[in-house]
């Protein structure tokens, strides 16, 4: 993963701005709630199964993903894995009997829906969605006038976003988002805003977070505007007094879409929409009422913040930021979310360290800025390093090396008016530091000799600060055979 040097003294940041922000994974959402019968009558035999599969009417392919997910779904209920085949039965009765296309279609409809609230009770397999979709699309097929096409339409865009997040699909993701805008533009071109706002809304919803997950393949500035565009579009339809929890959604994914627009066009702008975005999510995602993601929330302001700052009033939206971090943490604790605890650490660490560097700040703030810099990374530090089997947002290594450069910073600045010993133990820290980010960086070459000159440049100041005693307590903390390469810099 890059990293990112900004500011003074070769600060090497996590990049918060990219690498911290925690975007949760917008969802779509489906429509049709047609209710599923389970009093059809179970009839099941070897007979009916070879008779499915030399059906001349149905797809050999949704026959047999369909007899597949009989034969793996292990029920208490048997006449709930009985239903499935008996739909098929009785789609392919119909067609014996050339019935209406509309009975057709209705028959497809009920499988797909069967298939739809399997997904929506957590049996998100492939073969799930893949019987859904191939039935739903058969639909269309017989009876494209009906009623419930838009609807459908959606479920069709909602299934295939859902192929492209279920494994091992994610080689052909892009195609798969593609496939899902299609159906949700279509199912757009069909729908009444004003006589159908709940659906149009939810359908642009939807489309904003497709756009959102095409953009990581290409046209990341266009992708990102269209999903801005789509968000805009929900919420003109989605009002707080209707829905206020699905609003709070919408205004939450227009943040992060303007957070990334950012990255690309109009910074300012952008950034600061995103965090008028998530304001509004906020009054309805209170933190009695949904603390994690009133938490998380605060974590992306407090980066969207960081990210302003680099452009206008720098120290103004850094202690922002820093506000919004530490009122992140009242809710993103150790106990109940340890990695976003580190992660909003982490960066809470990275702002302190830009406030302190700040030409806005003064000289006799700039040390506890530091020393609360160093707090906060120590406390991602030991939180990171106590998780096992995790993923965690940030690189530790990079934030090794940003707390020896912290230490290294509050040691060798001359009007802070430390004394030999503390400068010295400052130093020790920083060298410490460096030295676990360049044991783990040996397989990322540009990481290493960034890491190696701050070990250097850390060695040294050793010896302009404690003298040729300081130096030789440095070098004997060092690795021996790193003494080669290192001796000649000195």
């Amino acid at each position: 993963m890059p990293q990112q040097g900004l500011g003074q003294n070769n600060f090497e940041l996590n990049n918060p701005g990219k690498r911290s922000q925690e975007f949760p994974t917008p969802k779509s959402e489906f429509i049709t709630n047609q209710e599923i019968s389970s009093n059809a009558v179970t009839r099941s035999s070897v007979d009916d199964v070879e008779l499915l599969l030399g059906s001349s009417h149905i797809s050999r392919e949704l026959t047999e993903l369909v007899l597949e997910t009989i034969n793996s779904t292990i029920s208490h209920e048997h006449q709930l894995n009985e239903i499935p085949q008996e739909m098929l039965l009785e789609i392919e009765e119909l067609h014996a009997e050339k019935a209406e296309p509309e009975l057709i279609g209705q028959a497809y409809q009920k499988l797909g829906n069967f298939y739809r609230l399997r997904i929506e009770q957590g049996e998100s397999n492939l073969e799930n969605i893949m019987v859904a979709i191939i039935a739903y699309q058969e639909a269309i097929t017989q009876d494209d006038s009906s009623s419930n096409v838009p609807d459908i339409l959606n479920d069709l865009g909602t299934l295939y976003w859902m192929l492209y997040r279920t494994p091992p699909n994610t080689d052909e993701g892009q195609s798969y988002i593609e496939q899902a805008i299609e159906f949700y533009k279509l199912a757009l071109k069909l729908i009444e805003p004003e006589t159908h706002a709940d659906t149009y809304a939810r359908v642009q919803n939807n489309l904003g977070t497709a756009y959102g997950d095409l953009a990581r393949f290409i046209n990341q500035q266009e992708n990102w505007e269209q999903a801005v565009f789509a968000y805009n579009e929900a919420l003109l339809f989605r009002t707080a007094q209707m829905e206020p929890m699905k609003y709070a959604a919408c205004q939450n994914n227009l943040g992060t879409a303007y957070w990334h627009l950012a990255q690309y066009q109009q910074p300012m702008l952008h950034l600061q929409k995103s965090i008028a975005a998530y304001k509004q999510a906020l009054i309805y995602y209170t933190p009695n009422v949904e603390p994690l993601k009133y938490g998380m929330i605060q974590n992306n302001i407090g980066t969207t913040y960081w990210n302003l700052a680099q452009y206008q009033s720098g120290a103004e939206n850094l202690l922002l930021a820093i506000d919004a971090y530490n009122e992140a943490l009242k809710f993103r604790t150790a106990a109940v979310i340890p990695t976003g605890c580190a992660a909003t650490q982490n960066n809470l660490g990275t702002a302190y360290w830009h406030l302190a560097n700040s030409p806005q700040t003064a000289k006799k703030e700039r040390q506890k800025y530091l020393e609360k810099c160093i707090i906060a990374y120590d406390e991602a530090l030991a939180l990171a390093h106590s998780l096992t089997g995790v993923t965690l947002s940030f690189d530790i290594f990079a934030t090794h090396n940003n707390l020896g450069l912290a230490y290294y910073q509050l040691a060798t600045e001359q009007h802070f008016n430390l004394n030999r010993a503390q400068r010295s133990q400052h130093l020790e820290i920083a060298l410490e530091n460096h030295l676990i980010a360049l044991n783990a960086l040996g397989k990322q070459p540009l990481a290493y000799q960034n890491t190696f000159n701050y070990l250097v440049k850390t060695i040294r100041a050793f010896h302009s600060e404690l003298g040729i005693q300081g130096q030789n307590l440095a070098l004997s903390k060092v690795p021996a055979h790193l003494l080669p390469e290192i001796l000649p810099k000195l």
